[in-house]
């Protein structure tokens, strides 16, 4: 219980020097990018997209100071109805991308939607992102909500990251400029992560969800499992989430290599997680990779079709699952095909933006 509230404390402490911090930065920065929403939770593959955003747009402006803001403080500022951001009408905002565009994580979706509402005036780019709203009654009034408000801004760009998120927004957000990138962490290397040349300490590690959107059985897992051992598999069961609060720029790329370096030191990843997928490639490892909840690595996947080490799986199949890793692990199949997906995002990203 004093654990709790200490981080609650904590957290809003973080909120209000951050909230202070950025008003003084755009007093006195002129040469400023601003990145809007991004979070401080333990999800590595969100945060690993900040990273991912903050090597593009200093790839892009070079001169400028990136402010980000996250958003925690968002919330806070929209709770208490504290002044606006003191921003210039050349201001470009970017917005944390990622899977939470819709009904699936909500409130993203209304900090989302106040960014929008209220900085009218700003150029707006939503980074590579997915769509996913409920097909029932909350969902479509969400949607209504989402196209009214995006529909009312005059500089909206939201770029996609995957062909069905592409449609949809073509679709519903007519109004508004719409792009199709690959997901912005296939900027990141294991040169920019200093990850090289690690030696393989596991046959097999599995990045499984835990949360709203897991989609394998907990039967289906533990099957797995057997079978590994029975294999006699030196594996490691772990997720791409940690139990923590991120604030710092060291803290959270401490975390993404921590995470990644996971990947290179096994022989074969098995992943329903769609940064799994991508930690996966960013290293060279064969990765199996399962379906998600919504549409993201479904479509997500088709950016990797000419890499012959990500195996998609539509549906559960031990078989399948046992082969793919026996030519992995046991005959040591070398990867050799090259991840085009940072060259796509940078000429695509340089296109939008200048």
């Amino acid at each position: 219980m004093i654990r709790k509230y200490y981080t609650i404390l904590l957290k809003s402490l973080m909120c209000i020097f951050e909230y202070v911090k950025v008003q003084i930065y755009l007093l006195i920065i002129k040469n400023r990018s601003v990145l809007m929403g991004i979070p401080w939770h333990g999800n590595i593959g969100d945060q690993a997209i900040v990273v991912g955003e903050e090597f593009v747009l200093k790839n892009i402006y070079e001169n400028n100071k990136i402010i980000k803001i996250s958003y925690n403080t968002l919330i806070i500022i929209m709770k208490f109805h504290l002044p606006n951001f003191i921003l210039r009408k050349e201001d470009i905002l970017f917005l944390h991308g990622g899977g939470n565009l819709g009904t699936l994580y909500i409130n993203e979706e209304i900090v989302r939607r106040y960014i929008i509402e209220t900085y009218k005036n700003n150029k707006i780019i939503i980074m590579p992102i997915s769509i996913f709203f409920h097909n029932n009654e909350k969902g479509n009034s969400e949607l209504i909500k989402s196209i009214k408000c995006y529909s009312n801004h005059a500089d909206l760009t939201i770029i996609t990251r995957d062909k069905n998120s592409y449609s949809i927004a073509k679709k519903y957000f007519i109004k508004n400029n719409i792009k199709l990138l690959p997901d912005i962490v296939n900027v990141l290397d294991v040169d920019f992560l200093n990850i090289q040349n690690v030696i393989p300490k596991y046959d097999v590690v599995l990045f499984l969800r835990k949360d709203i959107e897991k989609v394998l059985s907990t039967e289906a897992i533990i099957l797995l499992l057997e079978k590994i051992n029975e294999n006699n598999l030196n594996y490691l069961l772990t997720d791409t989430i940690e139990n923590v609060n991120i604030y710092s720029d060291s803290e959270r790329l401490k975390y993404i290599v921590s995470k990644i370096k996971l990947a290179a030191e096994s022989k074969i990843v098995i992943t329903d997680r769609f940064h799994g997928m991508i930690f996966s490639i960013i290293t060279h490892t064969p990765v199996i990779v399962f379906k998600s909840y919504d549409s993201k690595i479904t479509y997500g996947v088709k950016w990797f079709a000419n890499l012959d080490y990500v195996y998609y799986m539509e549906n559960f199949n031990i078989e399948n699952i046992i082969k793919i890793i026996d030519k992995n692990v046991v005959n040591k199949n070398n990867v050799t095909q090259v991840n085009n997906c940072k060259n796509i995002l940078l000429e695509g990203l340089n296109k939008i933006l200048k």
